[in-house]
């Protein structure tokens, strides 16, 4: 299984590239919640009028380092589907719970 997280100044980590089926931590607009869930799709802005990347690519993967506008789908453990923009994720605390898994097998 590859690992696609590194670590950053200051002694923290942070999530760079990110998968479909990975798992991801999202945090809900307009809330301080968040949400656990897997990653079924991505979608990548193209146009500036296209903030979630419905008209854009859709990718299988995407580094989060490059400034890229686009939304993800993404399935929770109940079974409950949504989505989010790419910058709603918490690359930190997604990080730590794909460290976790890695880490697991």
């Amino acid at each position: 299984m590859e690992c696609s997280i590194t670590n950053v100044k200051g002694g923290g980590i942070m999530l760079r590239i990110l998968k479909v089926g990975d798992q991801v931590v999202v945090n809900k607009s307009w809330s301080t919640e968040q949400r656990v869930g897997t990653v079924s799709e991505i979608s990548i802005q193209t146009l500036a009028e296209d903030l979630t990347g419905e008209a854009g690519r859709q990718v299988d993967a995407v580094s989060l380092d490059l400034f890229h506008g686009g939304s993800i789908s993404y399935t929770t453990e109940d079974g409950e589907d949504y989505w989010c923009y790419l910058a709603q994720i918490d690359r930190e605390a997604s990080s730590r719970l794909q460290l976790e898994k890695y880490n697991n097998v």
